[in-house]
C-alpha cells in the first residue's frame, strides 16, 4: 500500500492553483457566471424532492471539471452555508467531454453547463431556502479557483425552468445493471508493484469505437481509494477491458467494498455507468 500517488497528484493540483490569483486578476472579466434555475417537485422512493439546477456560463476558451476530472483537475463541490428546510443536496453531472492538453487528460465542460441539483427538504409542504457555495476549478492556460454564491428558495407546487434542467438530466449516464446476464460486467483485482498497490481490471461488453478521447473512470464511493487513469483494451469480440492502479490511503485497515465501485465510460456520445462487481471478483 502506498500514499505517494494521491499525494503527488494533490501537490500538482495545488501548484497549478497557486498561480491562479494572477490569472483571475488579469482577466478583467468574470470567468464564470451563473444563475439558479428553480425547477419542479417530484416523487422519489425517499419522498418528495425538488429538482432544480445551477446554470454556469464560462468565459470563452475556459473549461471546468466533472466530478472525477482526472489526476490533474479538481471536481466541483457544493458547500451549504445556511439553510431552512433543506436536509441535503444531490448534484447531478451531465455527460462531460474528455480534453487532452499537453499530453494530460482531463474531463469536464466547456462554454456552458447546467448542473441539476436535487433538493431534499425536511418538509415538502414548506418552502426550502438556502445559501450555498459552488466551488469550481476553471482552467485554460492557468487554473483559477472560482466560488459562486448561490442563494435559492423553492416553494411547494411551483414549476419553472423545466426545459434546461430536463435537457441536462437527459445527458445523465445510462446505468447498467451488472447482474443482467446479457450485459454482465466482471472485475478482477490482483497484487502488483511488489505489494505497493493493486491492479484492477473491469471488463464489459461494448460495441462502440474507442479512441484517444475515450475514458473509463473508476470511483469507489465512501472508501479511501485512489485510482489512476485507466488503460483501455478492446478485443475483437467487442469485450472492453479497463485497467487501473488502485491505492489505499488514510488510516486503518484497507477495505474495498465491491458494491461501492463505479466505472463510468465516456466515449463520443456514450455515457455509461457500471456499478458494483459481480461474483467474478477475486483478490490475489
Amino acid at each position: 500500500m502506498t500514499r505517494f500517488a494521491p499525494t503527488f497528484a494533490a501537490l500538482l493540483a495545488v501548484a497549478c492553483w497557486g498561480g491562479a490569483a494572477l490569472g483571475q486578476f488579469n482577466t478583467g472579466a468574470p470567468l464564470a457566471e451563473h444563475r439558479f434555475l428553480a425547477g419542479w417537485w417530484m416523487q422519489r422512493e425517499s419522498g418528495t424532492v425538488n429538482m432544480s439546477g445551477i446554470q454556469v456560463k464560462l468565459a470563452e476558451g475556459w473549461k471546468t471539471y466533472w466530478r472525477a476530472p482526472g489526476e490533474f483537475g479538481l471536481p466541483p463541490r457544493l458547500e451549504l452555508v445556511e439553510q431552512s428546510n433543506v436536509a441535503r443536496l444531490q448534484m447531478h453531472f451531465p455527460r462531460p467531454s474528455v480534453f487532452i492538453d499537453n499530453g494530460m487528460r482531463t474531463i469536464g465542460y466547456a462554454d456552458e453547463v447546467v448542473f441539476p441539483i436535487e433538493i431534499i427538504p425536511f418538509d415538502h409542504m414548506q418552502p426550502a431556502r438556502a445559501n450555498l457555495l459552488l466551488h469550481l476549478g476553471v482552467c485554460m492556460n492557468v487554473c483559477v479557483p472560482v466560488t459562486l454564491e448561490v442563494p435559492f428558495q423553492v416553494f411547494p407546487g411551483h414549476h419553472r425552468n423545466a426545459k434546461a434542467i430536463e435537457v441536462a438530466l437527459s445527458k445523465n449516464p445510462v446505468r447498467v445493471d451488472t447482474s443482467d446476464p446479457k450485459g454482465r460486467a466482471a472485475c478482477n483485482i490482483d497484487m502488483s508493484g511488489s505489494g505497493k498497490g493493486y491492479r484492477i481490471t473491469y471488463e464489459f461488453d461494448y460495441d462502440g469505437k474507442i479512441g484517444p478521447r475515450t475514458a473509463a473512470v473508476f470511483e469507489s464511493s465512501g472508501d479511501p481509494i485512489w485510482f489512476s487513469d485507466a488503460l483501455l483494451h478492446q478485443q475483437h469480440s467487442g469485450r472492453l477491458s479497463a485497467i487501473a492502479q488502485m491505492n489505499f490511503f488514510g488510516d486503518g485497515m484497507a477495505i474495498f467494498r465491491r458494491s461501492n465501485l463505479r466505472v463510468t465510460l465516456i466515449s463520443g456520445q456514450d455515457y455509461i455507468e457500471f456499478v458494483g462487481c459481480n461474483e467474478n471478483l477475486t483478490v490475489r
